[in-house]
């Protein structure tokens, strides 16, 4: 029984990014975008500026099995242009794996 409850403490262990340290480089690597982090109501967002081509945020401190991945996801509601997501299995800026989210259309009521 010991055995089974030091192995769950180390295994269930979480890992939650400091978001507002964006731009320590030790801890995070931007590529093709200049990422800003912002407080608003005491939650910390990160704002990626718009260009052509993927747009990365790294966290380097992180080696992710298995597990669950909690976040919220907010774009800008321009067609065709607004997708954001989560990348992993990420080998450099170019070779990822992603799940995306994609149109954002805020502006329209729910359709029945």
């Amino acid at each position: 029984l010991l055995a089974i409850f030091v192995c769950s403490i180390v295994f269930a262990q979480k890992n939650i990014p400091n978001i507002s340290k964006i731009t320590d480089k030790n801890v995070w690597q931007a590529h093709n975008r200049t990422v800003v982090a912002n407080t608003v109501n005491n939650d910390t967002e990160l704002l990626f500026n718009a260009q052509k081509g993927d747009g990365l945020a790294i966290y380097q401190k992180l080696e992710f099995e298995n597990g669950t991945i909690e976040l919220d996801i907010k774009g800008k509601d321009v067609p065709g242009r607004s997708f954001v997501g989560i990348a992993f299995h990420i080998q450099d800026e170019e070779t990822f794996n992603a799940v995306y989210f994609r149109p954002f259309n805020f502006k329209k009521p729910e359709r029945s």
